[in-house]
């Protein structure tokens, strides 16, 4: 694998994370020369979230060999938050079809009529993925969509309130 590279193994098996985002139930995303290593993350889809359910690290080619405090530097969190949203998947129906592809296509000016059902349904479609790589949610969907912080926050209360988003757990707590 090459220096810098990641990607994504696996992930035929979905679940709808929300409205119209496909997410792999489990993968493995691989990085390539990570601190010197190649590093391999088993995940799975849990409640919500990604866990990782193993962690290999493994010497390249000439490279320093394994240890206790080469493992401690590998940034878990960052491989899968840059490897998975590769294999989640965007559905939207056209014409009657359904039509899958990756990566996001939120047009550019989904927020300028307001908290439309459209702009709520990517309200939901940020806040749910930021979720699933353990992002904060609602800073994900002011900076994905460019609003104001307080207007994220409104926005996501008035996709819970029109059923986009599930209730949250509590006061300050996520839930999608």
């Amino acid at each position: 694998m090459r220096s810098g590279e990641v990607k994504l193994r696996g992930g035929t098996a979905t679940t709808e994370v929300a409205p119209g985002v496909m997410a792999p139930d489990r993968a493995t995303v691989e990085a390539g020369d990570v601190s010197g290593y190649d590093v391999r993350i088993e995940v799975v889809l849990d409640g919500g979230r990604y866990i990782a359910t193993a962690v290999h690290v493994l010497q390249r080619p000439g490279g320093p060999p394994v240890t206790g405090e080469a493992i401690r530097k590998v940034p878990v969190a960052n491989i899968i938050r840059r490897g998975l949203p590769m294999g989640v998947m965007w559905v939207a129906s056209r014409s009657g079809g359904v039509t899958r592809s990756t990566g996001a296509h939120m047009p550019e000016n989904v927020t300028q009529y307001g908290p439309t059902d459209e702009a709520l349904t990517w309200v939901a479609r940020v806040y749910r993925l930021a979720l699933l790589l353990d992002m904060p949610p609602t800073r994900e969907v002011e900076t994905s969509l460019r609003l104001p912080r307080s207007t994220a926050g409104r926005w996501v209360a008035a996709a819970r309130d029109r059923g986009f988003l599930g209730t949250a757990e509590g006061p300050g707590k996520a839930g999608g």
